[in-house]
């Protein structure tokens, strides 16, 4: 892992999927391109005793849908590299 990338373990969906388009216009700045996003729970790889929430993005509701799914059947937290 580089200097710029952070390892995120996620615990859980907290929320989602849900529509960009449902968001009031003010929640959809910084949001083109995507159209769905979950509500997770996140801790640095290498702090895995520090949580918070935070906000992923989709393309597709599919690709929003899967990540979901992987989520919620593992056994153990998911591993990510942003």
């Amino acid at each position: 892992m580089n200097e710029e990338s952070l390892g995120l373990l996620v615990w859980k969906v907290e929320e989602g999927p849900i529509a960009i388009e449902d968001l009031p216009d003010e929640d959809q700045i910084g949001t083109e391109g995507f159209d769905w996003f979950l509500e997770v729970l996140v801790s640095p790889i290498d702090e895995s005793s520090v949580y918070d929430y935070t906000t992923l993005y989709f393309t597709t509701l599919d690709e929003c849908y899967n990540f979901k799914a992987r989520v919620d059947k593992a056994m153990e937290p998911l591993e990510m590299i942003i």
